[in-house]
């Protein structure tokens, strides 16, 4: 977000009242940076930028690359354990935010990952081993079967290189 960017749009009738306008002003934190609490998607970008330098030719260091996977695994477990398939957040129709599910979590994590992982044979067994253990962990169906497609597109990729 920048000061250019609009925040939310808000229609009532008539003028705004100075109460309302600071309730909504409430609901919101301001900061010059994503905090771990505030922003899941930056913890794992940090994990894959993580990741990635390890493997850089330059640092060549799959154990640091094993330890981003270990945690981005743990991140995993923990948001499957968490996920809401009712979306409460949007049930009444008076704010809309889309809602960040498990594939949309896990997409964003391999899709970034991924060409990383698949660089470095040691890196690539082991995060396959930890989507196994995860997979192990979910419930037939759904959330699994989306794990097992990201085995399947990992050792796909390995292959290629």
């Amino acid at each position: 977000m920048t000061k250019c960017d609009t925040l939310c749009e808000v229609w009532v009738e008539g003028k705004l009242s100075d109460d309302a306008r600071q309730s909504l002003r409430a609901c919101f934190a301001l900061g010059h940076s994503p905090t771990v609490t505030q922003n899941l998607e930056f913890v794992a970008d940090q994990l894959i930028e993580i990741i990635a330098r390890a493997l850089s030719p330059g640092v060549n260091d799959p154990y640091t690359a094993i330890a981003g996977i270990n945690w981005l695994k743990v991140g995993i477990l923990q948001f499957a354990a968490c996920e809401r398939t009712i979306d409460v957040f949007n049930q009444y129709d008076r704010v809309y935010a889309d809602p960040f599910l498990f594939r949309d979590f896990v997409a964003m994590i391999f899709d970034k990952a991924t060409p990383y992982i698949a660089s470095n044979a040691h890196v690539t067994r082991h995060t396959i081993a930890s989507l196994e253990a995860i997979a192990g962990h979910l419930p037939p169906g759904g959330n699994r079967d989306l794990i097992h497609e990201q085995i399947r597109l990992i050792g796909k990729q390995a292959d290629s290189i």
